[in-house]
């Protein structure tokens, strides 16, 4: 049930049913980029006639990538960023890019969902798994849960060809906190996999614990 409630969500990005798509950015067709930023844009602006105008001091949100620290705002991570790394958010999702023109040249994107079934790592690892193995359009090279900084993860890798695009590697981290789960995801362009793999896999094993952001900082 949970999987096919996830599908509908998923099949806007790139019309399949797994959960790690969530992370994954639509790549624009040439000359597209500008249409889907407007796009997004317009799905979050706000009429500046409607607004009041003491909203219009609103204060500034916090930076999201201190000190070579990405730490989005609102789900308790900190990881340490690739040096020139870029910060942004989209929707739901927070991003961390290495080329923000370039989507596929290398990013991180987090997305927060509720584990509305209650299931454990080990049913949401092999929900990922058969999800994976079912789909023609990925191969999955491994998935398993591991311990990161004394808590449990689902680590995973696979690769495949969304949309029937170009190809693509994946790697990433899902794990719970109370009765959300979390979805951390390398992203790039399969020619660039081996080239950056290392350092993805460096910021992988230094996800901090989740946690409260206050609690973070500290």
């Amino acid at each position: 049930m949970q999987s096919k409630m996830l599908v509908g969500v998923l099949s806007a990005l790139f019309a399949m049913s797994l959960l790690f798509m969530l992370a994954v950015p639509r790549r624009p067709a040439p000359g597209e980029a500008e249409d889907v930023e407007g796009t997004a844009a317009e799905a979050t602006a706000v009429s500046t006639e409607a607004r009041p105008l003491e909203t219009a001091a609103a204060a500034e949100p916090e930076p999201e990538l201190v000190d070579g620290v990405w730490q989005p705002a609102g789900y308790g991570v900190r990881m340490p960023a690739p040096e020139g790394w870029v910060a942004s958010r989209r929707r739901s999702r927070a991003y961390l890019h290495r080329d923000p023109t370039r989507p596929l040249a290398g990013n991180f994107s987090l997305i927060r969902l509720p584990n509305l079934y209650g299931k454990s790592l080990e049913g949401l690892l092999e929900e990922n798994r058969d999800e994976l193995e079912a789909n023609a359009q990925f191969t999955l090279h491994r998935i398993a849960i591991v311990d990161l900084g004394g808590l449990p993860r689902i680590r995973v890798d696979y690769s495949g060809t969304p949309r029937g695009g170009e190809p693509v590697r994946f790697a990433g981290l899902i794990w719970l906190a109370g009765s959300q789960q979390f979805v951390l995801t390398f992203t790039v362009e399969a020619g660039l996999w081996e080239s950056l793999a290392e350092q993805a896999e460096r910021c992988l094993q230094q996800v901090a614990r989740p946690q409260p952001a206050a609690e973070a900082g500290g």
